[in-house]
């Protein structure tokens, strides 16, 4: 029997969805199955894209036959706005390139068929999160990004409508990455001439002039046989929730009951409780996963575990490790979200927002010579430089007061983060917008939504500023 717990297309998968993929193959191991971890040959990715492809081809073809039916064209009123965006694509789609997709879908199947021949059973996560309630409204982070550019691109529509002219060049520049690697803003970046003003509508008014700068890695260390982890989390959460359904149980158990810390008995495993939040917030936060290893670190003698139960604890900050590290801009926040060990070897995934005048490279080197001391090895990920534009300049004083204006708030400031938004990619742009103050905050969550009377307000305020910054 063969097993995995990654998702096919990349994107992370819910720690239960994990753990009920390992207590299932542990199951099967445990009846005398072969098991083991494998990786699945197709490319999930691209599967997605040529599903689309192939809907919009079909879709296309499906509303020829609804036209010939009605004798007329079909409109954009005739169908919701998706479909119509399905229908009007799949329409410019050539007869190669459908053809192309569908013998994507033959290849995969031929590859899965091959590694069936091998393992007639292979185990997955049925889905990459739990089943939302049916009463839940569920919205992506990304499709809310996509709201606040909707905002944007009508108020400047409802500026050309009134038969205004630009007296500046206006371009609406859209990342197709921007929960993870900005590749493709780095691509623009390298192929245009840099920007003279902007904004990044996200996440929230007023306006932050200053993030800090954002350092994920990994510490790498070695394995053990002693127990194994599979907590493997997005880097820019802190977790809410650690599984761990292995030996001396009862011990851990023990352990987190004299630290006084919650978890959920089932039996032959525990959850370990916390509270999930962003993690620039992340102090913020209950962090399950160092919980558990706390409570870990009481019962196995493993020095990756000693960085958590003898130095960082649950010191959201990394000040008991690196000591106070800080600036005008905040204090360091320092997640840890994923601790993984197996026999061959230990991996902690951190996430660090770094003060905006803080040497980066000072803290990395700090860093990797105190993990040392816990045999682990600091390994680069990804990092994005702070943004910083002056609170007296004309581009914050201009759209601060465009903000004052319509809302009556006289008593914001220009704001500082440790969130990431796409503003610091750019020269002299700053992130404004689009939630206002007093507007539920369902950003990362489970029922992630915006209300229609917000999105007409932001759309004002959009439409304001972009007046007064390339129209006069």
């Amino acid at each position: 029997m063969g097993f995995t717990t990654e998702s096919p297309v990349g994107t992370p998968v819910d720690p239960e969805a994990v753990a009920a993929v390992h207590q299932a193959a542990t199951f099967l191991e445990q009846n005398g199955f072969e098991v083991e971890e494998i990786e699945v040959p197709t490319d999930g990715r691209a599967l997605i894209d040529s599903y689309y492809l192939m809907n919009e081809v079909e879709t296309a073809a499906m509303f020829d036959q609804v036209e010939a039916s009605l004798g007329r064209a079909v409109t954009v009123d005739d169908m919701e706005p998706l479909t119509w965006a399905l229908y009007r694509t799949g329409r410019h789609i050539s007869a190669a390139t459908y053809s192309n997709a569908l013998a994507a879908w033959d290849q995969a199947g031929y590859q899965m068929a091959t590694l069936h021949e091998a393992y007639p059973l292979v185990l997955t996560p049925t889905t990459a999160m739990t089943a939302p309630r049916i009463d839940q409204t569920m919205v992506s982070e990304a499709q809310l990004d996509q709201m606040r550019d909707i905002d944007a691109l009508f108020a400047l529509k409802a500026l050309l409508d009134a038969g205004m002219v630009p007296t500046k060049r206006i371009r609406f520049i859209f990342g197709t990455d921007e929960e993870i690697l900005w590749r493709g803003i780095a691509k623009y970046n390298e192929k245009e001439a840099p920007i003279d003003m902007g904004f990044s509508p996200d996440p929230e008014f007023p306006l932050t002039y200053a993030e800090k700068g954002l350092q994920q890695a990994y510490l790498i260390g070695p394995g053990t046989d002693l127990f194994a982890l599979h907590m493997d989390n997005a880097m820019n959460a802190v977790p809410g929730k650690a599984d761990y359904d292995g030996p001396k149980l009862t011990e851990v158990k023990a352990a987190l009951d004299q630290h006084g810390f919650e978890y959920e008995d089932h039996g032959t495993s525990i959850t370990v409780l916390g509270k999930s939040v962003h993690a620039m917030n992340a102090p913020q936060g209950v962090n399950a996963v160092l919980r558990l290893c706390i409570a870990l670190d009481d019962v196995f003698d493993f020095a990756p575990l000693d960085l958590i139960g003898k130095c960082f604890l649950e010191d959201a900050t990394g000040q008991n490790l690196l000591g106070k590290v800080a600036d005008e801009s905040g204090q360091l926040t320092f997640n840890i979200s994923s601790f993984e060990v197996s026999p061959k070897e230990t991996r902690l995934q951190i996430d660090l927002r770094i003060p905006v005048t803080i040497d980066r490279e000072q803290l990395v080197a700090q860093l990797s010579k105190r993990v040392q001391k816990y045999g682990l090895t600091y390994k680069h990920f990804d990092y994005l430089a702070p943004l910083y534009v002056p609170k007296e300049s004309k581009l914050v004083q201009t759209l601060m007061k465009v903000y004052q204006d319509a809302t009556g708030d006289l008593k914001a400031e220009p704001q500082i983060s440790g969130g990431a938004t796409f503003a610091r990619t750019m020269h002299n742009c700053v992130a404004f917008g689009g939630m206002l103050p007093g507007v539920p905050d369902y950003m990362h969550q489970a029922n992630e939504q915006w209300p229609l009377d917000s999105m007409a307000k932001t759309m004002e305020i959009y439409a304001v500023a972009l007046k007064q910054l390339c129209f006069e």
